[in-house]
């Protein structure tokens, strides 16, 4: 019994030593293992989609695609009220590679998407068409703001605005919902003279041009 009893004052008093030190009220512990979140991936880039693009065309024997948007001047007779419809004579093609951004103004210095060397000659009465493809680099739903003097008309993949006519500047909107991939892209721009503006936006600026494929 003498030796019991010791015993059980030792264990009591080795339980009343260490107490809290692994409770609520102890030192902490050693830290754990800590796991760095894995970073979302890389949004694919506009040439991301255009190099896959390429190279399905390379595949089939196709030449690949490559920056800007193919553009041809016509000039229409004085009596020309609309692009739809018109009687164009060609003038010349060239490859354009930036935006299109002519605020409201005369006519007279002439279009800047048009080559600088003619600019100044064609400032009434002309039409230009630049086509090629519009690139999305992911999913999303993309807004088109086209602002003209006189007339315009937007498709991206199929009809998106008609701005079409004799008017001073007038903007027209629309919204269309594309893929990630390549679309096909026309916009046409018609003036009679007097002021001319060509404007088109996509969250209030203009778009890229590194959006532009031919």
């Amino acid at each position: 019994m003498k030796y019991l009893l010791i015993t059980i004052l030792i264990s009591l008093t080795a339980c009343a030593g260490n107490d809290g030190v692994d409770g609520s009220n102890g030192a902490p512990g050693p830290a754990g293992p800590v796991t760095t979140p894995t970073p979302p991936p890389n949004l694919d880039s506009i040439a991301d989609v255009v190099q896959e693009y390429n190279e399905g065309r390379v595949a089939v024997g196709q030449d690949p695609v490559t920056a800007g948007l193919a553009c041809t001047l016509y000039t229409v007779p004085n009596t020309t009220t609309q692009i739809v419809g018109a009687v164009l004579t060609s003038v010349g093609s060239w490859t354009y590679t930036g935006v299109f951004n002519d605020a409201n103004g005369s006519s007279a210095p002439g279009l800047t998407i048009l080559p600088a060397a003619i600019r100044s000659f064609y400032t009434s009465y002309y039409v230009v068409k630049c086509t090629g493809l519009y690139v999305m680099a992911g999913p999303g739903y993309a807004e088109f703001d086209l602002s003209s003097d006189d007339g315009a008309n937007l498709s991206v993949n199929g009809a998106l605005i008609n701005n079409d006519g004799v008017h001073g500047i007038t903007t027209k909107s629309a919204t269309k919902f594309l893929s990630r991939g390549v679309y096909s892209f026309e916009l046409d721009f018609f003036d009679a003279g007097g002021s001319h503006a060509l404007m088109l936006l996509s969250n209030g600026l203009p778009v890229a041009a590194a959006n532009f494929y031919h």
